[in-house]
């Protein structure tokens, strides 16, 4: 566990371990946010600690009419806790510089996750998996 305390923590819906007598956890689960000063909105999410990016759904809003990957005029995406009318605990400015990369699907594209953050939310945090209570946090690099 981190040693600076949680700046955001989200509760992971119970799933199957694939081990009998295991708890397993959902990877996906509900966090706020918003998308160049539109109406913030808490949606399906999930940290995937193997992106090099940040994916985003075109029904997120504020995406709407957007594809590829943003530019800065386009920004910028805000992460807000605990709840949608929250000041931001995170924000990012997209650029094309390889550290903060945020990249709109083609609408009709089909996931399960509105939100998939990525390596640009990691650079700035240490994220924790507590297996235990399933819950997914946020930490200041400490």
């Amino acid at each position: 566990v981190p040693a600076t305390p949680a700046v955001g923590s989200w509760q992971l819906p119970k799933g199957d371990s694939g081990v009998p007598g295991v708890q397993g956890w959902e990877p996906d689960f509900q966090a706020c946010w918003r998308l160049r000063a539109a109406t913030p909105s808490c949606v399906t999410t999930a940290f995937d600690s193997g992106s090099t990016d940040i994916y985003l759904q075109p029904t997120l809003p504020g995406a709407t009419g957007l594809t590829g990957y943003l530019d800065e005029t386009q920004g910028p995406l805000e992460l807000l806790f605990p709840e949608v009318n929250s000041p931001p605990i995170w924000s990012l400015t997209p650029s094309d510089d390889g550290n903060r990369d945020v990249s709109v699907a083609e609408p009709g594209e089909d996931a399960a996750d509105v939100v998939l953050a990525g390596l640009p939310l990691f650079d700035s945090f240490d994220v924790a998996f507590d297996q235990q209570t399933g819950t997914v946090s946020l930490h200041g690099k400490g």
